[in-house]
Formats: structure tokens, C-alpha cells, sequence
């Protein structure tokens, strides 16, 4: 076996046993804070935004790693921030406003928040991959951009009047989603100055949305069908629907390198909204976890997942009174590491 060959083998088997541990885990669940968390990187830093109530709601960027909590701030002179995405750097993009300016994008990197795009006025930083390139939409009449260094290129839109961009994998992929008409929006993805039209679930007619995409280029997101939104998968130009039996609406926010997909899905009965986790055409309810920290009974969505298998979201309760929350992976215990460790060392001897 050559040195290559040996390596990618040890490289599955090790990726196949944190994929295993992931998928096969006991989550640990935690209560971030009263707010939303929308995204998770590899060293498990938690982004998402805060808030609290002071005559009315002022929101928050933060940043949540090792048991702390970061109030991320503004840019100067708003007074409300969101975090929507977080890359394994740690650099995090999101938005600032106030009442009286429109939302202006942000990046936040070494304690600094800075503006994106100049300042521009209406602009949303959706998604970031791990070189630094920031993706989302801009303008009053909102169209999907790419900033990579600074340099900023608008991608067009399928023919109608909107596009905006949700995520960009680290081969430069963008999807989301755009207008092919003034009343049908169709999820996208863009690639080599291409934007490819990826259709509806069942039928060119129903509208989608893709939310994000992984490294090998795995397309996650909705459809509406009959009414309801339906989570799909994308993969080798065909759009499948996730399975969710017996349910009303479902979606599909985040996947990662291993393709555990996270979303949710609304039961009938009682009808709530549940975090979810689809493993293949697997789907596992995340409700019973948040459970263990008193939120029985709340709506509950799963927004991100990183590579080793670590949950955030949401859940609100009848009034709406919203928790971040997290679902981690236990760490490997010592004898599982031992144990990969000694059948990597045998692979090892027996390509000699």
C-alpha cells in the first residue's frame, strides 16, 4: 500500500469512529442563555445572538465557548447585533442596526467588530467559510454577494427581482436562494461565476430554499409542497426529500462533513415543533434531550452541527420565550481512543 493510500485508510477509520460516536451518543444538553443560537465551529464556540427586554427587545451578538458567555456588542451608535455564522478560524459574521439606520453587515474577529461591504446599508452576512470569504445579500432590492478580501461581487439572481446567498463551503459554493420569477423563489447554487437553478421538490413550480451545503457539496434546505415546507437533500443534481413521517412542515438548516443533516419537523400530536438530526434516511428526534433541561413541551429547532457532531438551536415556549441551546458529544472516552489508536497502529504494520 503506498504511503498515500495508507494514510486516507487510517483517515476513514478514524472519521468513521467519530462519526459513530457522534451518531450513537447520549447528547449532553445545555441551556446557553434566553435567545437563539445559529452556528457551531469545530473548537465548539457557539454563536447566535441574545436578549433581553428593557421596554422592548434589544438583541445581542454572542459567542459561547468553554462555560462563558460574550456579549459580542455593536458597531458604534446601534443598538442591536445577531451572529449568524462562525468559521474554524473563529472569525464570525452577522449584522448590527438601530431604529433609525438600515442593518449594516459585520465581521468579528479579535475582540473587533467591523462593518463589511463599506458600510453598505441593508446588508446581511449569512455564512463564511474557513478562509475568510463572507456571503449574503445587499441592497434594498436584496441580491446574493460574495466579499472575498474585501472585494465584493454580486452573483444576479435566476431572472427575477431577489437572490440571497445562506452559506459557502471551502471549495467557494455558494447556495441559497433566488427569485426565477417576481412570485417563485428556487434554491441556488453558484459555482465558477455560474448560478444553477436546483429546482423544486416534486415540481419546477414549488418554491425552495437551500440553507447550506458541506465540503462535498451536499445541498441542504426546503421546499414548499402542497403548502407545507418539506426538508430536501441535493446531492449529484437530484433533490430528495428528507423522510418525516406523519408530520406537517419540516426543514433542514445546517449538515457537515460527515452528512448528519439538522433541522426540525412539526408533529401533529401535540403539535410542536421538534429539533431533529437526520442520519442517512435515519430521522432522530433531539426534543427528549431538551427535555433533561426543562423545556418539555417547547418548540425546538436544531440550526448547526460542526464536523464533530455538536447541535445548536433554539426552543420557545407559548409565549415565545426563546433558549439557545446545545447538544455536545461526550469527548471519546480513553478506551475508545485507545482503541483506535492500536487499530491504527495495526494498519499501519500490516501495510509494511
Amino acid at each position: 500500500m503506498k504511503a498515500s493510500h495508507l494514510l486516507s485508510g487510517i483517515a476513514f477509520f478514524v472519521l468513521a469512529t467519530i462519526r459513530a460516536v457522534a451518531i450513537g451518543a447520549t447528547y449532553t444538553p445545555y441551556v446557553l442563555g434566553t435567545g437563539t443560537a445559529n452556528d457551531i465551529n469545530s473548537s465548539r464556540t457557539v454563536i447566535g445572538q441574545i436578549y433581553t427586554t428593557n421596554g422592548g427587545y434589544v438583541f445581542s451578538a454572542f459567542s459561547y465557548s468553554g462555560g462563558v458567555l460574550v456579549n459580542l456588542g455593536t458597531l458604534a451608535g446601534d443598538t442591536d447585533s445577531g451572529a449568524s455564522a462562525i468559521n474554524d478560524s473563529g472569525v464570525i459574521v452577522g449584522t448590527s442596526s438601530n431604529p433609525n439606520t438600515a442593518v449594516r453587515g459585520i465581521r468579528y474577529s479579535g475582540g473587533v467588530m467591523s462593518a463589511i461591504n463599506g458600510g453598505a446599508p441593508y446588508t446581511y452576512a449569512s455564512g463564511i467559510d474557513d478562509s475568510g470569504v463572507i456571503v449574503g445579500e445587499t441592497g434594498a432590492a436584496p441580491v446574493a454577494f460574495v466579499n472575498n478580501g474585501g472585494v465584493v461581487t454580486t452573483l444576479g439572481t435566476l431572472g427575477g427581482p431577489y437572490s440571497g446567498a445562506a452559506a459557502i463551503n471551502n471549495s467557494g459554493t455558494v447556495v441559497g436562494r433566488a427569485d426565477v420569477t417576481p412570485s417563485l423563489t428556487h434554491a441556488f447554487r453558484y459555482a465558477g461565476g455560474v448560478m444553477t437553478d436546483l429546482g423544486g421538490l416534486f415540481s419546477a413550480g414549488n418554491p425552495s430554499y437551500a440553507w447550506d451545503i458541506n465540503d462535498a457539496g451536499i445541498i441542504v434546505g426546503d421546499s414548499i409542497v402542497n403548502g407545507y415546507s418539506r426538508a430536501f437533500r441535493y446531492n449529484a443534481s437530484v433533490m430528495t426529500a428528507l423522510p418525516t413521517p406523519n408530520v406537517f412542515h419540516s426543514t433542514a438548516e445546517a449538515i457537515n462533513s460527515a452528512g448528519l443533516i439538522v433541522g426540525s419537523y412539526t408533529a401533529p400530536s401535540p403539535f410542536r415543533d421538534h429539533a431533529a438530526l437526520w442520519d442517512g434516511d435515519t430521522l432522530i428526534d433531539l426534543a427528549p434531550y431538551l427535555d433533561q433541561i426543562g423545556l418539555t413541551g417547547w418548540n425546538s429547532r436544531a440550526m448547526g452541527i460542526n464536523d464533530n457532531g455538536d447541535i445548536v438551536g433554539d426552543a420557545w415556549d407559548v409565549h415565545y420565550n426563546h433558549r439557545a441551546f446545545l447538544l455536545a458529544v461526550p469527548e471519546p472516552s480513553p478506551m475508545l481512543l485507545l482503541i483506535v489508536g492500536l487499530a491504527v497502529l495495526g494498519q499501519a504494520v500490516r501495510a509494511r
